[in-house]
């Protein structure tokens, strides 16, 4: 679970499988209590200042960065999309397209 930019050790002893649609578990997530929740929404409000005190054009470039990199990434992506939905790779890659549109759009 990462809070506030850094792994944390969730404070809930629960953890859940992540199943593909094919039925096999692709990996396991913690389950996060109400204190996990409030360090996280808490997290979030202190760094929120931080990005808004930002240039607009700072922020622009970070979401192109992220749109870029997901380019870069775009078979991988459509394929952990496309085994984890039982989509097709063609659809998961249309997918991943519109995230890279929608990221270029609004940096």
């Amino acid at each position: 679970m990462y809070i506030g930019g850094a792994q944390k050790r969730p404070d809930a002893p629960y953890v859940r499988p992540v199943v593909s649609s094919s039925g096999h578990v692709a990996g396991q997530v913690s389950e996060g209590n109400r204190k996990d929740i409030r360090n996280a929404v808490e997290a979030a409000h202190k760094a929120a200042p931080g990005w808004g005190k930002r240039a607009a054009h700072n922020r622009a470039q970070i979401v192109y960065y992220i749109a870029e990199n997901l380019e870069l990434r775009r078979d991988e992506v459509a394929g952990r999309i496309a085994a984890m939905t039982g989509c097709s790779l063609h659809e998961a890659k249309e997918e991943v397209d519109l995230s890279i549109q929608r990221d270029r759009k609004s940096g």
